[in-house]
């Protein structure tokens, strides 16, 4: 079978950057033209003339504005901003819980020309330095619960507290003098297998995504209100619930991430009192809901016509067992979105089409373990899920070490697009190959021209000659009782006295369980578990406390890590 690899889709293909953009005046209805404004800012003028609510959830008390109010709000900061020399050319970093005052400083910076670094909480002034540097910001912007850092010595950057600034002397807003190719959003990604690297989003590369996600999963939802808790310093909740609704006017309700963590059903509680008709989360958060929602009740979840899951690999039978447990509170499996993407492809690459729910792959999970993904014939199956084709206007193909991949070959998922973003690293910048593709890392394969991930290339074991994907096994661990579903991670481990690898696993145990396994019931029955699935024992099981697994701050496995961490304390 020859190789194969899956164009730009054919769906609504993103708008073309134009030197000039006419746009409606609020006040008289003529076209005016917005010179030296790229069609992101654009199209934040547009949607603040919608006059959506926006409702931000502080200290579990609803907080209300509106598109114009934030709009004319982050202009006057702007001018603030840039009397303080920010404009293109230059970052600033914001370092703020979910607030209207975050979203408000949000989109001052963008309109200020600067581009926006959100940084993830800070745990001391140590922490802060470390970021400040990784995104070489020429201004920090603090506010609660952060605004110590204001004023912190050892911050290499000027600092200032959002609300020293909004009682600042106001300066007039000057509209910044852009280009498609300038940057807006400087993102450190997750480093879930080394340390992070920068990502320099542009406003094309912005403008780009929007438009494909808009198109597939965001559009046609009519004026119900999007909800989410998801961090602004991620990807997925950045440019998703916070940059897209800007651009569209659409009515949004925030909360901080802070919330689902003390809290998980809040969430789902939020979109009831709402009526939300979308939202998103990684995984691990539908297998939380899944457990609690069997004793919740008051909900409804009949408004919700798109619930996206993606940002980390997803498990059909997690997904499964959130529909199952949703349905009796109204909700319909169909709403599911599946999805892949990496901040250095903006955020998102490839989508399940709205209203089909999850679509699984049964495959012979031998197969896998050599490179193929054949299907299953009844024996020992895998499922996995379709995440479902590219979106419009990217192109997506796999590649194996011959070269571009069959179908149901497994080899490296690589992206090209008007989205793929400049990364940089320690090493200088990261560019894509000579023929323009995005080396992404993970492992998938297509299967009717959509994609089915497997999982990151760097944490793959190797036993016995076989390829095995760490999930699986993780996904086995997690049905034993006691252990904390999303908490769990397989890693490689050097038999020393062989020269060969085997498997260690860490393992959190549920809140108020035995740590120490005195009876070795737990480790007994997790060893099963994954020598059921990839074929051997694990060498060394390792159990620990609630928060003990090492992960990313968005809530990403650090397998790297947690391996370190494994060989250290072996006896």
């Amino acid at each position: 079978m020859s190789g194969i690899a899956v164009p730009a889709s054919t769906g609504t293909p993103p708008r073309r950057p134009s030197s000039a953009y006419k746009v409606p005046s609020s006040r008289s209805g003529t076209g005016g033209i917005l010179a030296g404004m790229t069609p992101l800012l654009s199209a934040f003028e547009r949607g603040a003339r919608t006059g959506a609510e926006v409702v931000a959830v502080e200290a579990n008390r609803p907080h209300r504005s509106d598109w114009a109010s934030i709009h004319r709000d982050a202009v006057a900061l702007a001018g603030r901003l840039q009397a303080r020399g920010c404009g293109p050319g230059t970052t600033v970093a914001l370092l703020a819980e979910t607030s209207l005052a975050t979203l408000v400083a949000l989109r001052a910076v963008l309109l200020s020309g600067a581009a926006v670094t959100v940084l993830p909480p800070a745990r001391d002034e140590a922490a802060a330095r470390r970021m400040l540097t990784g995104c070489e910001a020429g201004l920090l912007l603090t506010g609660p619960p952060f605004a110590a850092l204001a004023s912190a010595n050892g911050v290499p950057c000027p600092t200032v507290d959002l609300s020293q600034l909004a009682d600042s002397a106001p300066a007039p807003w000057r509209r910044p003098d852009l280009t498609e190719d300038d940057p807006a959003v400087v993102q450190l990604t997750s480093g879930t297998t080394g340390p992070p690297r920068q990502v320099r989003v542009s406003h094309g590369n912005l403008r780009s995504n929007i438009d494909a996600i808009h198109a597939t999963a965001a559009g046609g939802l009519g004026d119900g209100p999007r909800c989410s808790w998801l961090p602004l310093h991620h990807d997925m909740g950045l440019v998703g619930y916070a940059i897209l609704p800007m651009s569209v006017g659409c009515r949004l309700v925030l909360r901080p991430p802070a919330d689902f963590l003390a809290d998980p059903l809040c969430w789902l509680r939020t979109i009831t009192d709402y009526g939300a008709v979308s939202t998103s989360a990684p995984a691990f958060a539908y297998a939380v809901l899944a457990r609690l929602l069997k004793a919740a009740s008051g909900l409804d979840l009949s408004t919700l016509r798109v619930a996206l899951c993606g940002a980390e690999q997803i498990e059909p039978p997690v997904i499964e067992a959130f529909c199952a447990a949703a349905q009796p509170f109204g909700f319909d499996p169909n709403a599911i979105v599946a999805g892949y993407g990496l901040a250095e492809a903006t955020v998102a690459v490839a989508m399940s089409p709205r209203g089909r729910g999850l679509r699984t792959d049964a495959v012979d999970r031998p197969s896998l373990h050599g490179g193929h993904a054949l299907p299953s014939t009844g024996g020992d199956t895998r499922r996995l899920a379709v995440i479902g084709p590219a979106l419009p206007g990217i192109e997506l193909a796999v590649f194996a070490d011959h070269g571009l991949a069959a179908e149901r070959e497994i080899g490296e998922i690589r992206v090209r697009a008007p989205s793929v973003a400049t990364v940089t690293g320690a090493a200088g910048r990261v560019a894509v190959d000579i023929d323009g593709w995005l080396h992404t890392g993970d492992r998938g394969y297509l299967v009717d021209g959509e994609l089915v991930v497997c999982g990151r290339i760097k944490d793959v074991i190797v036993v016995g000659g076989r390829t095995i994907q760490p999930e699986e096994a993780e996904l086995a661990c997690a049905a034993v009782p006691g252990v904390r579903a999303g908490c769990i991670a397989v890693v490689p481990y050097p038999r020393h006295d062989t020269g060969t690898e085997g498997v260690a696993v860490m393992a959190e145990i549920r809140r108020g369980g035995d740590v120490t396994d005195a009876d070795g019931d737990t480790t007994r029955l997790i060893k099963a578990a994954v020598r059921e699935v990839i074929g051997v024992s694990p060498d060394l099981v390792r159990l620990v406390p609630p928060g003990a697994v090492p992960k990313t701050t968005s809530g990403k496995l650090r397998r790297r890590r947690v391996a370190e961490q494994l060989v250290g304390a072996a006896p």
